[in-house]
C-alpha cells in the first residue's frame, strides 16, 4: 500500500470528509450573506469592503484545502 492511499484512507477514517464538507457549506453561505450585510447603494467605501470580503472568501477556500 502506498503512503498516498494510506493517507486517504486515514483521512476518510477520521471523519476528514465530512469536515470538508462543512467547511465548503459555509464558505457557500457564509459568502453571499456577508455580500448582502455590506451592501449599500451608493456606499462610499463598497468597491473596497466587497474586495475585502472576496479576499476573505478566497482565502478561507485556500486555507481550508479546497
Amino acid at each position: 500500500m502506498s503512503r498516498w492511499k494510506a493517507s486517504a484512507i486515514h483521512f476518510e477514517a477520521a471523519g476528514g470528509d465530512r469536515l470538508i464538507f462543512i467547511l465548503a457549506a459555509v464558505d457557500v453561505t457564509l459568502g453571499p450573506l456577508i455580500t448582502l450585510i455590506i451592501f449599500k447603494a451608493g456606499k462610499k467605501g463598497l468597491k473596497f469592503d466587497l474586495a475585502v470580503a472576496r479576499y476573505r472568501a478566497g482565502r478561507s477556500l485556500v486555507v481550508s484545502g479546497l
